[in-house]
């Protein structure tokens, strides 16, 4: 991977630790000393579609239990697999939406920040997941 996207995996997984109790989660990322995340899959319109997060995290012990997913993009990696991305966030609401207490986060640059809010927000009505809280991380 990039620097920039190993910068922006960071902030995710600092994001985590300073926002959530970390005591009984499960953690795994794409980054230096994690375990990798395992494929996130969901059947949207009869097809299985997949995915690999960035970041995922797991507390089953909480009440009720957090899910996370979280996806780093650089600037590049945005615009040049747009339709990746489309798909791996179509992915990752299908499979948090029927979580108890799920939470999608994005870390971007700040030049694509509102474009990635704006299109999370508009799945989020499709999918009727409003039950996701979701964050979009920039710098």
């Amino acid at each position: 991977m990039s620097r920039k996207h190993d910068e922006h995996t960071g902030r995710l997984i600092k994001f985590v630790k300073d926002n959530f109790n970390i005591s009984y989660m499960s953690l795994w990322a794409d980054y230096e000393g994690y375990n990798y995340c395992e494929l996130e899959i969901a059947y949207i319109n009869n097809e299985t579609i997949k995915a690999y997060p960035d970041l995922r995290g797991i507390d089953e012990f909480s009440d009720p239990y957090v899910h996370i997913i979280g996806e780093a993009k650089s600037k590049g990696d945005y615009l040049t697999r747009n339709l990746e991305y489309k798909t791996q966030v179509d992915v990752y609401m299908n499979v948090l939406k029927t979580k108890q207490d799920p939470y999608l986060i994005y870390a971007v640059p700040t030049s694509i920040s509102n474009e990635i809010r704006d299109y999370i927000n508009v799945r989020l009505n499709h999918y009727q997941a409003t039950n996701i809280k979701f964050n979009v991380l920039y710098q």
